[in-house]
Formats: structure tokens, sequence, C-alpha cells
């Protein structure tokens, strides 16, 4: 029984008290003891980056190893999120430029201008992707299009596309 909840629960619902199993059970399940270990975590900052950081200098090698061996991997699954996102974008905004049709090369834009403010606000200047999680993160607010690179350069200089097409 959990002595926080009070609940009985099975045994691989505690975690062991050592981690060759010696010495039993701890008192609380698993749910009790990660809240609590939260709530200190958060009660606690200084200590927690005290930790931290030793945690850090004390595997710093073995950090870096790993980093390494996985960093294909992280950058590949990185890769395949954005895109999957930017697909998102363009099945709810269209699949081609709203102005002149075109296929390729295609962004989003801010249809009421402002989009210079908006990217420094989100952090999104130099990412692209960092705008498309934005838009799906809010649900695909209206105000954005889709409009093919050079649309979008032309309207940086007025309200509309000045392309004649």
């Amino acid at each position: 029984m959990c002595r926080k909840c009070g609940q009985w629960k099975p045994e691989d619902q505690f975690w062991k008290r050592r981690a060759d199993g010696a010495g039993g059970l701890r008192n609380q399940c698993k749910t009790c003891g990660t809240v609590a270990a939260i709530k200190w975590q958060k009660d606690n900052p200084e200590r927690m980056a005290a930790i931290n950081r030793r945690s850090y200098e004390n595997n710093r090698e073995t950090k870096r190893e790993y980093d390494l061996a996985h960093r294909a991997q992280n950058t590949e699954r990185q890769r395949a999120g954005r895109q999957r996102k930017r697909q998102l974008v363009l099945d709810h905004y269209g699949r081609s430029c709203a102005c002149c049709g075109a296929t390729d090369q295609l962004t989003v834009d801010h249809i009421d201008g402002g989009g210079k403010l908006h990217r420094a606000e989100i952090g999104s200047f130099k990412a692209g992707h960092l705008m498309n999680t934005w838009l799906v993160k809010n649900n695909f607010p209206e105000g954005f299009q889709i409009l093919c690179l050079s649309c979008n350069a032309s309207k940086r200089d007025g309200p509309a596309c000045q392309l004649r097409h």
C-alpha cells in the first residue's frame, strides 16, 4: 500500500529502494513519488542546478560520446518532424501560390503584413520550420497564406504582389 495516496497497488507500481533490488520497495507508489520529485525540483531550483552541473561534469565524456553516436538519428528524426509540420501547413493553407498558382518554392505569408515583427517574436528569422511549428501549435490561425518565393519577396515592398503575371 502506498503511504502517500493510501491505495493498494501491485508491486510493479513501486520503485525498488536500491538498483540491485536489495532493501525491498519504497513506501510511495511510482505516481506519488514522481509527483513529489517534480515538486521538490520546482521548489529547489538552485540545488537542481548544482546537481545537474555536477552530473554533467562527472559524465561529460560519456554524454559527448552519446551525442555523437545519436546525432545522425536525432537529425533525421528532427528533419522528419519538420517535414511533417510543413506538410500539415501546406495541407491547411494550400499547396500552390495564392497569387500566381506556382507549386515550387512555397513560403508562408502574413496576409496583412507584419511578418518581420511576428518572426522576431517567435524566433523564426532564419528557421522557417519554427513558423510551421507555430502555425500547427496555434491551430492554423487566419491571416496567413501560401505564396511562392517570388510573389512573397515582391510583396515585401507593398501590400500586394508587385509582379505582373
